[in-house]
């Protein structure tokens, strides 16, 4: 009984932290061409983060989606090489039906984007 108190002690400060420090949510990340074909499906890491492997030259779209309810605001960088798109004061309720930016890639590049909390 008493670790199972210290753990859920721990968890509930660990969750506190998290929301303190800005932490977000895990995303899902999907990476389509101009006509819709997949190129990377993922989430993002703990730090917000995700990386594809390199894309072939294109516009592509990259969505976010939530898994779950998320609130506070948000910001996005995306970028392939030197290209960078980017977003800012995005309500977390919005990734529930999806946010999604447009990045055009000059060069066979990975797909580098970030979410930050504000």
């Amino acid at each position: 009984m008493k670790n199972l108190i210290r753990g859920t002690v721990l968890s509930f400060c660990f969750a506190i932290a998290c929301m303190a420090y800005g932490a977000v949510p895990p995303l899902n990340v999907t990476v389509s061409d101009a006509s819709g074909k997949v190129a990377f499906r993922g989430k993002t890491d703990a730090q917000g983060t995700f990386t594809t492997d390199k894309v072939k030259p294109g516009i592509y779209d990259v969505q976010f989606t939530s898994t779950g309810a998320i609130t506070g605001n948000y910001s996005i960088k995306v970028s392939a090489g030197v290209k960078q798109v980017s977003a800012a004061g995005i309500a977390g309720e919005k990734f529930a039906k999806g946010v999604a930016l447009k990045m055009n890639v000059q060069n066979l590049l990975n797909i580098v984007g970030e979410v930050k909390a504000h």
